[in-house]
């Protein structure tokens, strides 16, 4: 079985004046996820109390955020408590988008399995 591997430096990639009041002061992870040869890199930011994140969490994480986009953007933003009337929601949502395109990209034909797992399968399907 192929693992979903990662590489986890600390720091994020974006630049301070695009990230919002919480990741201002959360702890931000740079995030390379690898499956079968195909890679994405994504920012990830966690409490500042965590001090260590494994690619379960990460892939956890990302998985729940595809599942949230099926039901579209009133759906997701009334779901996360958004103001579905927002531009900041709007990108926060356009940015999850592009991010769930990338990890089907990276996952290929076991997208679809994959959005299946529970926790358990989740950390089996983690390196």
């Amino acid at each position: 079985m192929t693992k979903v591997t990662s590489t986890i430096t600390s720091g994020c990639q974006k630049p301070q004046s695009d990230l919002d009041d919480w990741q201002k002061e959360a702890t931000g992870w740079t995030v390379e996820l690898a499956y079968q040869g195909r890679t994405m890199t994504l920012d990830y930011f966690t409490g500042s109390a965590v001090a260590e994140i494994t690619t379960a969490d990460v892939l956890s994480c990302v998985l729940v955020d595809v599942q949230c986009l099926d039901e579209g953007f009133e759906n997701w933003a009334a779901e996360l408590d958004y103001d579905n009337d927002s531009r900041r929601a709007e990108r926060v949502y356009n940015a999850l988008k592009a991010q769930s395109a990338k990890l089907a990209t990276m996952l290929g034909d076991d997208f679809e399995s994959f959005l299946t797992l529970d926790e358990d399968e989740i950390e089996e399907r983690a390196a």
